[in-house]
């Protein structure tokens, strides 16, 4: 275990590295409008311009504020929005503590506009939402999806089951551009690097426009769509421990069109450990030594076209194509101090994932900016192969095969209307439709007991939505919404000829209260009801496990309710920053994970209605200029569950919490450094609890060359500390595993950012926006 004084001792170095470079700074804060309505301008580029050149900046958020610290010696301050006439500000005109008030006007052409490439702030809190962007953050560069999830104080992730949770429960709805998909969390956010996303939304009190499914909310990864003026061309590469990846992405743009275009390959190794001592009720004590070895290889490519042939219409297609292929060589040693024969068990996997996502969007605007009609297609195939041999003392026992074949469409029409300065509606429909074929083949090494299964499923939701946004003076707006979901499913075995099918029909109401106490200050209430209603993975009865544990599909399964609420305060100013967030949710007839364990020692996991649950939580986050070059942030959280119906689970009082403190050093123009420790308590479940850990991880960034180039280097886990403890009870067994993940223990990661090719106009035509998400989320 780390000491307090390694720490300090590292944050002192890191400080005193930086103080060389340090120089006065200028706190600049203000609010973008629209001249004429006064109405707060979104995503506007700040600009602090020094000699021609931009050399800090910033985008506005939502309500139109932003705000910047930057270093005082610099000639303009320049903001820019595409459809509106840049404004310049001389520095002479700026003090600092100023509230600026920055009117633009629209342009009465279309003409050419500069766009200001800027870090934006890590965190973002809206009405309904929090939006992480990645790349602003240090330590998520040139990794996956789902270690960038492990650095987020928002998310626990569990890499030895590869769940996903949010608020303590991975009751979540996981989405890519606002579509869903086919695979398992863990598969899909290990074929995502980072380089591809742009932000992460986290919405725990989704309003009415969003689908109801997903008790503790929906997380949606929003990648990255280019559609800069002329050519555009971008190098990513990286290398690391056992590990290395390179992409390409670009775009073309001329007038109306556009053409965008990604392609990423990476490849892996790792080698992880497992130890298991189980003590059964008969007295039976089993060792287990299970190390796994991982090779695996994804390459992704994505391509787009955009045309854009007058004010009115837009139109966009992308194609999105992914092979994911890796190797699973998991070797098992069982050994019985009680004095039974020791066992030598190696299971031989091989997974191949296929993807293929097609996306059609077309958007008219009938009059106003923010009067439009937009209908959305997606278009998502899946295609699973799991192969897998198992031995015995190096002699084969039986061969598995599992296929599943997933094809998930989604059809949406949304319709937005300014009715008047201070009210705005939004309505529309949408259908959703999963297809999955799920096979599974056995056979004995004597070919002789052979065994095929087949197991359909399929699902429908049909939804219909309306809601309102309304805001006065602009210190109140509310937001107000009712949406409709029908759902519909059937699934069953081919060979026992049974089919269970289900059928249901919901409102699910949501509010939105937003208060702004004064310029710095705001608060938020939030009211939703939600559903998890059982899908293919709770019933499915062919889910691929390991030679200690499997999954058991349960067909009986009744859909869970939930009521949240949830109310959230926000304080920015030049000195300090602080969101807190407190929330309560009462679940009726939840959908509960349940432990057991077979006579041969088979881990079996099922999932049951379980009666009714009560949870609560706080999450808070602050952040401070300590001196100019350090800013210190510190993010905690806590979450507790009271499982009701006691007789279910080992454990009914259920906790989680995190402590993550962040240091980011900023050491003049180019260089950047964040040195981050995260504390994970004890986290208790209904059969199972896990350890405390800590960790902390280290990152630098170097901006060169005009910032064309960006060079990043992060070390993982510095003192290789971060080992996962869980034990695990039932009523027949105990069982203490622990497990040395290389991706989550000491290691490095290098990356190399370059933009080969950048048009140096930059004119732009269309506010931007991402054309494949297809206006609501679903």
């Amino acid at each position: 275990m780390i000491s307090k004084m390694h720490f300090y001792l590292i944050n002192l170095l890191v400080l005193l590295s930086s103080i060389v470079s340090a120089q006065d700074n200028l706190h600049i804060k203000g609010k973008i409008l629209e001249s004429g309505s006064n109405t707060p301008i979104e995503h506007a580029s700040i600009a602090i311009i020094k000699d021609g050149s931009t050399i800090d900046g910033c985008i506005s958020e939502e309500n139109g504020k932003f705000r910047l610290q930057t270093l005082s010696d610099f000639h303009e301050l320049k903001v820019s929005f595409i459809g509106f006439e840049p404004k310049v500000i001389p520095r002479s005109a700026i003090e600092s503590k100023d509230l600026l008030e920055i009117f633009l006007s629209p342009a009465e052409e279309l003409l050419n506009e500069i766009l200001v490439e800027t870090e934006r702030t890590v965190t973002q809190q809206l009405i309904d939402r929090r939006i992480i962007n990645v790349g602003a953050d240090l330590q998520q560069t040139g990794a996956t999806a789902l270690e960038v999830f492990d650095q987020l104080a928002e998310i626990q992730t569990d890499l030895s089951s590869g769940e996903i949770s949010l608020r303590g429960s991975n009751n979540i709805l996981l989405l890519v551009n606002g579509k869903p998909s086919g695979m398992s969390p863990s598969e899909l956010l290990a074929q995502i690097p980072s380089s591809s996303i742009d932000k992460i939304e986290i919405i725990t009190s989704p309003s009415a426009k969003y689908q109801a499914n997903g008790i503790s909310g929906i997380l949606n990864i929003q990648l990255k769509k280019r559609i800069e003026q002329g050519l555009n061309l971008k190098f990513n590469a990286g290398v690391g421990t056992k590990r290395h990846n390179y992409g390409l992405d670009g775009n073309y743009n001329f007038k109306q069109v556009n053409f965008r275009w990604n392609y990423t390959q990476s490849k892996r190794r790792m080698y992880s450990k497992q130890w298991i001592e189980r003590s059964y009720k008969t007295g039976t004590v089993e060792n287990i030594y299970a190390p796994q070895d991982f090779d695996g290889s994804v390459q992704k490519a994505s391509f787009g076209f955009d045309f854009l042939p007058n004010k009115k219409n837009e139109f966009s297609v992308s194609w999105d194509y992914v092979d994911d292929v890796h190797d699973f060589f998991n070797k098992i040693f069982y050994s019985y101090p009680t004095g039974e024969d020791s066992i030598d068990y190696l299971r031989t996997t091989s997974h191949s994932h296929l993807t293929n996502t097609w996306n059609v969007n077309y958007r008219y605007k009938i009059n106003e900016k923010e009067h439009f009609l937009e209908l959305d297609y997606n278009l998502n195939k899946n295609d699973n192969d799991f192969p897998l041999s198992d031995f015995e003392n190096n002699v084969l026992l039986f061969e598995e095969q599992y296929i599943n074949q997933n094809t998930l469409q989604r059809l949406s029409l949304d319709y937005t209307l300014p009715i008047s300065k201070h009210l705005k509606l939004e309505a529309g429909s949408n259908w959703n439709k999963r297809n999955l074929q799920s096979q599974y083949h056995f056979t004995e090494s004597n070919h002789i007991d052979q065994n095929h299964s087949l197991f359909d499923y399929e699902e429908d939701v049909l939804a219909f939505y309306s809601s309102f946004r309304w805001q006065k003076e602009k210190k109140y707006s509310l937001q107000a919404g009712l949406r409709y979901e029908y759902f519909k499913s059937s699934g069953g075995r081919e060979d026992e000829h049974t089919k269970v099918s289900f059928s249901f029909a919901d409102i699910f109401p949501s509010l939105h209260l937003n208060y702004e106490i004064d310029e710095y200050q705001k608060l938020n209430l939030g009211l939703s009801r939600r559903i998890s209603r059982p899908h293919f993975n709770h019933i499915n009865p062919f889910r691929l496990g390991n030679p200690y544990f499997t999954f058991v599909g349960n067909p009986g399964l009744s859909p869970e309710y939930s009521n949240n609420i949830e109310l959230s305060y926000n304080l920015l100013n030049d000195k300090v920053s602080l969101a807190a967030t407190t929330f309560y949710r009462y679940r009726k007839d939840v959908i509960q994970r349940i432990d057991s364990f077979t006579q041969e020692g088979i881990q079996r996991i099922k999932n049951i209605n379980a009666g009714n649950n009560t949870s609560f939580g706080i999450e808070t986050t602050i952040g401070k200029d300590i001196v100019p070059f350090w800013r210190a942030s510190v993010a905690a959280n806590y979450y507790f569950t009271k499982i009701h119906h006691t007789e279910l689970v080992f454990w009914d009082r259920l906790y989680t919490s995190s402590i993550q403190v962040k240091n980011t050093f900023k050491t003049g123009k180019k260089w950047t450094m964040d040195l981050s420790y995260r504390h994970t308590p004890k986290r208790q479940r209904a059969f199972q609890y896990l350890n405390p850990r800590n960790r902390i991880d280290f990152a630098v960034r170097a901006k060169l060359l005009q910032k064309r180039l960006s060079l990043n280097l992060t070390i993982i886990d510095v003192f290789d500390i971060n080992l996962f403890y869980r034990t695990t009870k039932t009523d027949f067994i105990t069982q203490n595993t622990t497990w040395k993940f290389q991706s989550q223990t000491r290691g490095f990661l290098f990356n190399v950012s370059y933009q080969i090719i950048k048009d140096s106009n930059f004119s732009r035509s269309r506010k931007k926006r991402d054309y494949s998400h297809g206006g609501a989320i679903e």
